[in-house]
């Protein structure tokens, strides 16, 4: 199960992190009575506090270190200030710490009347933080028009609860699926293994490569198999032929990097997708790709383009 929590996490204050509207509930000033953890009083001695799951995601936020911000439309942001100064957070069960002010667990503020289109606006603006990597619990529905900016919305039915917390994470996850990258030399190895497999095999064995740890595209896995597979019958009708360089079957692992870096050398295609560049030493053609671990799926590419190039350059 995937733990991956987005960079920034905001919440909407009334009946999400309590159980009241701070704008027409409450009535200022508000007040601590002593050293009372969880809960202030107003003018009235009418009790705010947080839902009981509160205190404990807000540290594992905190633990975590993701950005947490309180984003409320309420038209008394200088009660909901003073509320979150005054509410003193238990610590973490088992845990001897001091308890902290529920303020200080919060990175950014955008509490003011309006849509929540410019609360995040804001909090883009202050924090860089790109808007897939935000993810919002509010109580009312209207505000999922923030999702016309990639946030991901998470609709509070019943205050926030663990359940419901982790229901907005399932989310964002689903909506940001992790990208893994490959480490060259294990999936070099993998592969290799694969090639060495018989075809049936080698074909069903690509789909280990296409799980949750290792993304390489079906053609992708495919087209390693089919060069592969060519390669190994090449040699073997040239050992039929001339029995004497039977001792290439030993270095055929060998002999197929070398081929495939000879056709990648050749490779003039337009670019797929990515960051980088990566230059042709022949055609001297640059193709654009993400990253260096990615230039094992260019030669494996390359292999099918090349043959589909040779048979255009035949039929003509």
């Amino acid at each position: 199960m995937s733990t991956r929590l987005p960079k920034l996490v905001a919440f909407d204050l009334d009946y999400t992190l309590w159980d009241l509207w701070i704008d027409t509930h409450v009535t200022g000033p508000l007040h601590r009575n002593k050293d009372t953890l969880n809960e202030v009083l107003d003018k009235y001695n009418e009790a705010v506090s947080f839902y009981n799951h509160v205190p404990q995601i807000l540290h594992r936020l905190r633990a975590a270190e993701v950005t947490i911000a309180a984003a409320s439309r309420t038209s008394a942001p200088t009660s909901a200030r003073s509320a979150l100064t005054l509410l003193l957070v238990p610590p973490m069960e088992g845990s001897e710490d001091e308890p902290m002010k529920a303020i200080d667990f919060f990175d950014q503020l955008e509490i003011y009347p309006g849509s929540k289109l410019t609360h995040f606006k804001k909090l883009h603006q202050k924090t860089g933080m790109p808007y897939s990597e935000m993810l919002f619990f509010d109580d009312e529905l209207r505000n999922k028009e923030v999702e016309q900016l990639g946030v991901t919305f998470c609709l509070v039915k019943k205050g926030l609860d663990n359940r419901t917390f982790e229901r907005g994470l399932a989310e964002w996850r689903k909506r940001h699926p992790e990208e893994v990258f490959e480490d060259p030399m294990f999936v070099f190895v993998r592969l290799i293994v694969i090639y060495l497999r018989p075809l049936s095999l080698q074909l069903a064995a690509t789909r280990i490569l296409q799980g949750a740890y290792y993304h390489i595209r079906p053609f992708t896995a495919l087209s390693f198999c089919l060069f592969s597979r060519a390669l190994l019958l090449f040699i073997q009708v040239l050992i039929e032929r001339h029995p004497r360089l039977f001792f290439l079957s030993l270095f055929t692992p060998s002999l197929f990097v070398i081929c495939a870096v000879s056709l990648s050398s050749l490779y003039s295609s337009s670019s797929l997708d990515g960051s980088a560049e990566f230059q042709c030493h022949t055609c001297g053609i640059r193709n654009r790709v993400p990253t260096q671990w990615r230039v094992l799926k260019f030669l494996c590419i390359a292999t099918i383009d090349k043959v589909q190039f040779c048979h255009r350059r035949a039929s003509q």
